[in-house]
């Protein structure tokens, strides 16, 4: 087992851990605060209200790309989706745009109240990236890409197990879901048990499974 599915699986158990006590609901971040329970250093989850929402409400499994938009747009429609914890899909969590690089990323999403977990394992490899800009091949992109995340069975099943467990979005670049591996990663998650799976952009909402079955 990789170091993020380790990680995420001590986070995905200590969740439904949590959801089992009795305090009020809401996600704290870097700090103990009174009822709060720490969750690997950075992440607590409370839990009656939290439990109760999960009752009511249908998860989903969400992509969202940053590309035309800035950290504060980005966050607020993360918001309006009902997201609270990211996942950062790049294998390299690195951003020309301001505040999208991990380290401010991931703190701008904790003064939101939105947890964050860089999974570099379901990145795309390098040598595919880079074939992809010598040929311009989506099929050969696709193709590469699907031979890597079929290698990595337990860093997909801790995050179907966590898209369960709590309100989840794929994070990448590229706005076009079409065209990047954030979509073929949320599918083997699906697969693997996850939610449905829904991208979103600024404005909209797209269900994949409509797209699937129209191909």
């Amino acid at each position: 087992m990789g170091r993020w599915a380790a990680r995420s699986f001590s986070l995905t158990r200590k969740v439904f851990i949590q959801l089992r006590r009795p305090e009020p609901a809401r996600i704290i971040h870097r700090q103990r605060e009174p009822g709060g329970h720490r969750v690997d250093g950075d992440v607590a989850i409370d839990s009656r209200a939290f439990l109760l929402d999960m009752m009511k409400t249908s998860f989903h499994l969400y992509t969202f790309g940053y590309e035309g938009l800035d950290l504060e747009s980005f966050i607020a429609r993360l918001h309006r989706a009902g997201v609270r914890t990211v996942v950062d899909v790049r294998e390299l969590p690195l951003s020309r745009k301001r505040g999208f690089s991990k380290t401010s990323f991931s703190a701008a999403l904790a003064e939101s109240g939105i947890a964050y977990l860089h999974a570099p394992t379901l990145g795309c490899p390098k040598t595919v990236r880079d074939q992809y800009k010598r040929d311009g091949s989506w099929a050969r992109y696709t193709s590469g890409f699907m031979r890597h995340v079929a290698s990595q069975e337990a860093a997909v099943a801790e995050l179907a197990k966590l898209a369960k467990a709590t309100p989840t979005c794929l994070v990448c670049f590229e706005a076009d879901f079409n065209y990047c591996h954030r979509t073929f990663v949320a599918r083997a998650a699906h697969a693997a048990g996850a939610p449905s799976v829904i991208h979103l952009d600024a404005r909209t909402a797209c269900s994949d499974s409509g797209l699937r079955a129209a191909a």
